[in-house]
């Protein structure tokens, strides 16, 4: 008699599986895309705020000590550099 007459109960059982392994895996790549885009949103207002405190500074720059403008200088290149 052998397994014949459940080849297909088998097989569907092993489909169902392969579908719940699918369906896990397309939901942690859509996790990973969310968190993805939510850092995203967390470094662009981090560089938003980057931005507004260097104009500040720029504004007033004339009242540090010259060793600090120097530094402050430096340390805008860099940041300067690395934004594009």
């Amino acid at each position: 008699m052998g397994l014949a007459p459940y080849d297909n109960a088998i097989q569907a059982i092993a489909t169902m599986f392969g579908k719940v392994a699918d369906a896990f895996k397309t939901s942690k790549e859509e996790q990973s895309q969310t968190a993805i885009i939510k850092e995203d949103k967390r470094q662009e207002k981090a560089i938003e705020a980057g931005n507004i405190i260097i104009d500040l500074i720029l504004t007033n720059i004339e009242l540090l000590p010259a060793d600090v403008q120097k530094s402050f200088y430096k340390q805008k290149k860099i940041f300067d550099k690395n934004m594009t």
